[in-house]
């Protein structure tokens, strides 16, 4: 049984894996969606939402 770190470099050498990571990479262009992962990571964190 492949280990899960294979598993994971499988999917993303595949052509769903490639076109999620292209998705990603769009996304992330978007100020706004920056904005609401950054606000994310803050509180996972533990710190304050900043401005």
């Amino acid at each position: 049984m492949p280990s899960i770190m294979e598993r994971i470099r499988n999917y993303l050498n595949s052509q769903a894996g490639r076109q999620h990571r292209d998705k990603a990479r769009t996304m992330t262009r978007d100020p706004h969606t920056r904005q609401r992962l950054r606000h994310f990571v803050d509180q996972w964190r533990g710190q304050r939402h900043r401005h």
